[in-house]
């Protein structure tokens, strides 16, 4: 029996063990998902700068295209003067579409992220459903083994007893 105990005893300090690693493994994924959900976060918060400055070379742009409708009439005596903004908007225009550019790619870099995110945290609930069940089987070892303990005591009383 007390083979028995010591089997039982290797098993269930193997069985926390495991618990140990499984819950640094958690420790470590949790850390990993925060990490990317701050990256995510701060790729969110550029995102929605580079998408404030789209809007506001749009609105220069949109300030700009009324400004030429104006001048539109004047063209043949300001000829000389309108070149630039000309020029200024295709800049402008030009900025928006690298921009429009770098927007794609974060927002690709992004929707990459999440899915990743995502894929942690699926990870994290079947570790966190592994856990859960060594912990039941731990609690049933410690069952039997209290069982096996009160079956010992009630035969050494029995011997003991005249």
């Amino acid at each position: 029996m007390t083979e028995e105990q010591g089997k039982l005893n290797h098993k269930n300090n193997d069985i926390s063990t495991k618990i140990k690693k499984l819950e640094e493994t958690r420790k470590l994924k949790d850390n990993e998902i925060a990490r990317l959900q701050e990256l995510r976060r701060e790729k969110d918060q550029e995102i929605k700068k580079k998408e404030d400055k789209i809007q506001e070379l749009k609105r220069k742009n949109f300030e700009l295209e009324k400004f030429r409708k104006v001048l539109d009439y004047k063209i043949s005596e300001d000829k000389a003067r309108i070149g630039p903004k000309e020029k200024n908007i295709k800049e402008y225009k030009n900025d928006i579409s690298q921009l429009n550019e770098r927007l794609k790619d974060f927002n690709k870099e992004n929707t990459t992220l999440g899915n990743h995110c995502e894929k942690l945290k699926t990870k994290q609930e079947e570790m966190v459903d592994e856990l859960t069940k060594l912990r039941i089987q731990r609690k049933k070892e410690e069952e039997s083994i209290n069982a096996i303990k009160k079956t010992l005591s009630e035969i050494v009383n029995q011997i003991q007893r005249p």
